[in-house]
């Protein structure tokens, strides 16, 4: 799926800190964007409201088609004991999520459930966008090219 980010007048800080404001931004298919600043300049919180973790103080953050997604994953990681490198990375790019969606919807729609048809359709073409459906043929590949090995305990 190809989708296209726009942030219209964004604010973002903490509290009653702003750290930027009347910012728009349009990413479009096949655009790289860079955020370089200073420590506590707000590049993280910016991050964070385009992904959607956060939300603005003021202004819009939109995306093309309404269902695609931004994949994030933040500077500081969370470490679960035990999981290992393949997990993590299911974890953190949103497949282990989407693949749970996908599996909890179909058994809704395997039950009857009202507007479980719908509720499928949709966990699956996220599933199917964040990459999960091919996620464990392309990792091994990945980790060989880092020197790591998908069943290593996660960093």
């Amino acid at each position: 799926m190809t989708a296209t980010l726009v942030a219209k007048d964004i604010a973002g800080g903490h509290d009653h800190r702003q750290l930027f404001a009347g910012l728009s931004l349009t990413v479009a298919p096949g655009d790289v964007v860079g955020v370089v600043g200073a420590n506590g300049a707000g590049k993280t919180t910016l991050l964070r409201i385009l992904a959607g973790a956060d939300q603005p103080q003021a202004g819009t953050v939109s995306m093309a088609p309404a269902d695609a997604f931004v994949g994030w994953l933040p500077q500081e990681h969370e470490r679960v004991p035990g999981e290992n490198v393949a997990a993590y990375i299911a974890r953190r790019t949103g497949c282990a999520q989407a693949t749970a969606d996908m599996e909890s919807t179909a058994e809704a729609l395997g039950g009857g459930a009202p507007g479980a048809d719908d509720a499928y359709a949709r966990a699956f073409d996220r599933w199917m966008a964040s990459g999960a459906a091919d996620l464990d043929d392309r990792i091994p590949a990945v980790l060989a090219d880092l020197g790591l090995e998908a069943g290593a305990d996660a960093p």
